[in-house]
């Protein structure tokens, strides 16, 4: 996985002691890049992570999931690509 910049990596890393993670490191970085406003899509989010588009688009339905860290905006039938942005519920992790 690539290294992400410094504050997404601490993000992530706070994400990833959260009980609703579950220790993933993926969803917890897909997550925090999209807090942080570095990626809104899945194909950004692999490009980024330098991880296949497959395993983000895996991470962000279980982000998408009830209750939901991620809102799914909208998919590109044609890539794939999921667009998406933080749910209310994810918004508290940075509000702190």
């Amino acid at each position: 996985m690539a290294e992400l910049p410094e504050a997404a990596a601490r993000l992530a890393a706070t994400l990833f002691e959260d009980e609703r993670l579950h220790g993933d490191y993926l969803a917890s970085a897909v997550l925090a890049l999209a807090l942080l406003d570095l990626a809104r899509d899945s194909r950004s989010a692999a490009k980024r992570l330098s991880t296949a588009h497959a395993l983000v688009l895996r991470a962000v339905a279980m982000l998408g999931a009830e209750p939901p860290l991620l809102t799914l905006d909208r998919r590109d039938p044609r890539t794939q690509r999921q667009f998406y942005a933080p749910a209310t519920l994810a918004l508290s992790f940075i509000a702190d």
